[in-house]
């Protein structure tokens, strides 16, 4: 016999039969922005030129790259189809399994969803992300009992995985066992303290349990910030999505919800599409000060204020992460180069005045904040500032006019000026007789419009000193 037909008899009899690649249908992107159809267009024809050279798992990932960024465009039906051809390159990757059964998900075919998910959990039993997204769809399904089970597993592994306890609180509630579902609630809001929705879900708990005061407390505190899980597989495909401006603004909005693992990963890929854009650097600084690395913040900006002198968003970025690092002679002192940039910015001529009186440097922090009233003229803020350090100083015959002028600047709702002025008319002694009347008169209204307890206090204080006089 001829010993290529031995070879082929024999490959047949192990299984390897040839790969059957569906073909994958360009979908129509007359309705796509210009820079989507070119990313697209380039993709496509790498794609086609590689095909041929390339098998198994290289084929696969080939594959891939198209399909996510179908997926990402929500191309579903080109994505599906990639996918599956992905999958039948490489049938042990789990990102294919996963992110088909993502799509299999949102499109309604929770069987189909399922069957990839549990493809993963076989393949690789540690990816916890698809065991949970298995009990989520059990859930929805009102499958109680199975989505109990796949929660608990995953809580087994990690105690911490927030999805997990709130598929476990929610199961709770629905089997009408409220009691049951505080705890797990409470534990993921300790571990996502933002994730307000779970406040409302805590709400209806403790009504449940008859806990009025509690219900409320957690109703006033609801939102829609839902708990957040980290998927990587998921994560990299959303990678494909646009171009350099679309990962800055998703890095700023995931930034915003202090999800700052995932800021950092998008706003790398920002600028790594683009480096000439200097704005997502900005937020890569914020990310690197939020993290505890405001060291490599401060050295990032360095660096691109050497480049861009005349940016005074660089100075003035230093001298920001400074004062959150609590370093208010290094900030006083990048307020001022600044300030030597452009003389005229309002904000850090404010924040300079308050970083001089953090070091109770008064005599300067008042020359500063001289110079932001003639900038700014309508903004109380500086005036305030300035009759707060002249109350502190005793000079209360400088202090209360200065609190009166910047009153005059607000409606009688701002409290927070208000109290100031009260507090320093009865802690300055005033014998001025309308400044007394004023003051009192101050105090009153506050109490009407907002009976607080500091406002209650300025009330008690100024009726003590001045009261019995009017």
């Amino acid at each position: 016999m001829n010993y290529r037909v031995i070879i082929v008899v024999s490959l047949l009899i192990m299984g390897f039969t040839a790969k059957a690649f569906k073909e994958v249908s360009v979908p129509d992107m007359s309705k796509s922005e210009p820079h989507i159809v070119e990313v697209h267009n380039k993709l496509l024809a790498d794609f086609k030129k590689s095909r041929s050279s390339l098998e198994g798992i290289k084929l696969g990932s080939a594959y891939g790259e198209l399909c996510m960024f179908y997926q990402a465009h929500e191309f579903y039906q080109a994505a599906t189809t990639c996918y599956e051809n992905a999958i039948e390159a490489s049938p042990f990757d789990i990102r294919w399994h996963h992110l088909l059964g993502f799509i299999k998900a949102i499109q309604g075919d929770f069987s189909g969803a399922m069957e990839q998910y549990k493809k993963v959990v076989e393949i690789s039993p540690d990816y916890l992300v698809a065991k949970v997204r298995m009990g989520e769809l059990e859930l929805e399904q009102g499958r109680f009992d199975k989505a109990e089970q796949y929660f608990k597993e995953v809580l087994d592994k990690a105690p911490d995985f927030s999805r997990a306890l709130v598929g476990l609180g929610t199961i709770s509630i629905q089997k009408g066992e409220p009691k049951k579902a505080i705890p797990y609630f409470e534990k993921a809001l300790k571990l996502q303290p933002r994730a307000n929705q779970l406040n409302f879900l805590l709400s209806q708990a403790y009504s449940a349990v008859g806990d009025a005061k509690k219900a409320n407390e957690y109703l006033k505190s609801k939102g829609q910030q839902p708990v957040v899980m980290y998927d990587k597989i998921l994560q990299d495909m959303r990678l494909h999505s646009e171009s350099s401006s679309y990962y800055a603004q998703s890095a700023i909005n995931a930034f915003l919800n202090e999800d700052y693992r995932l800021a950092e990963s998008l706003v790398l890929h920002a600028i790594q599409l683009d480096p000439s854009n200097i704005n997502p650097k900005f937020t890569l600084m914020n990310v690197l000060s939020s993290t505890n690395r405001s060291d490599k913040a401060i050295e990032l900006a360095k660096e691109l204020f050497e480049d861009l002198p005349t940016d005074d968003r660089l100075p003035y970025s230093i001298a920001l992460i400074n004062e959150v690092s609590g370093n208010d002679e290094q900030a006083v002192i990048w307020y001022d180069k600044t300030l030597k940039v452009n003389n005229t910015h309002k904000t850090a001529l404010i924040s300079k005045a308050n970083a001089l009186m953090r070091l109770k440097k008064y005599n300067k922090a008042l020359k500063v904040l001289r110079k932001s009233q003639q900038l700014d003229t309508e903004n109380p803020y500086p005036i305030f500032a300035e009759a707060s350090i002249l109350s502190y100083l005793k000079v209360c015959d400088k202090a209360v006019p200065k609190y009166l002028e910047a009153i005059k600047k607000l409606s009688n709702e701002n409290f927070t000026y208000l109290i100031a002025f009260v507090k320093t008319v009865a802690a300055c002694h005033t014998s001025d007789d309308q400044i007394r009347a004023d003051a009192l008169n101050a105090a009153r209204n506050m109490y009407r419009y907002k009976p607080s307890a500091k406002v209650t206090q300025a009330l008690a204080m100024i009726e003590m000193e001045f009261g019995n006089k009017q």
